[in-house]
């Protein structure tokens, strides 16, 4: 039997996949723009990994869905601390190789027209606040390139890996048998169910959803905020 557990960072997601006595840990965390302080999640994800019981004997992989930096910061510290090797899109695979400030430009996106100009006003904080990340972002290059159609029974989990580009060239989500989608950025769930609120390209995003929810997703676990079924999408 397998499960997923849910680990809230504050902001952001990972999920932490057990299957008998081995863990796959799915996305990293790290500082967000919108964050009040500094807080690359280090600690905080590193006190609840080890309360549920992962060591540098059980923790198998780390999956990053994609290479943004709340994702996928502390992606080098855990491959050390516990042994695991990173797993990612080779799409993705610059963003975290030679991260630097204008990598959050990749999905700087957003179709909301509050939103556009929220974000156009903190622009100068935002870029200063990602000049000081990505001055600390570890960089590091993934012992694994995961493909379209992957199965993870490799690595001894139950899921297939999916490609999902639209909010990174290289996001990708992981569905298993049961229909429970670990999404990535794909979706979030921050007032309501939604598809993400920024991206690379909507158009592609969209198509990148409906084809996923055509596998027979039950239960979606998003980047930021809560897991939700499926039936809660209302539109896309």
């Amino acid at each position: 039997m397998q499960e997923i557990q849910w680990i809230d960072l504050g902001g952001v997601n990972a999920y932490l996949v057990k299957k008998e006595h081995s863990f796959m840990l799915v996305d990293t965390g790290g500082h967000m723009f919108m964050d009040k302080q500094y807080d690359d999640r280090r600690e905080k994800l590193e006190k609840q990994l080890l309360a549920l019981g992962v060591t540098d004997q059980n923790l198998k992989l780390i999956l990053l869905t994609h290479g943004d930096n709340d994702h996928a910061c502390n992606a080098k510290y855990f491959r050390e601390r516990f042994h695991a090797k990173i797993a990612m899109s080779s799409q993705d695979v610059s963003m975290v190789e030679k991260a630097d400030p204008d990598c959050y430009l990749v999905n700087s996106n957003y179709e909301s027209m509050v939103l556009k100009m929220v974000f156009k006003v903190m622009d100068s904080k935002i870029k200063k606040l990602m000049t000081k990340v990505y001055s600390e972002f570890e960089r590091f290059t993934p012992d694994i390139l995961l493909n379209d159609n992957d199965d993870l029974s490799t690595y001894g989990f139950d899921g297939r890996v999916y490609h999902v580009p639209g909010h990174t060239p290289g996001s990708i989500a992981i569905l298993d048998s049961k229909g429970n989608l670990i999404a990535g950025d794909m979706f979030a769930n921050n007032k309501k169910p939604s598809i993400a609120i920024n991206a690379q390209d909507f158009q592609i995003l969209r198509i990148s959803a409906n084809k996923i929810l055509q596998k027979g997703v039950t239960m979606i676990h998003p980047g930021h905020g809560t897991p939700f079924e499926h039936s809660a999408l209302r539109c896309i």
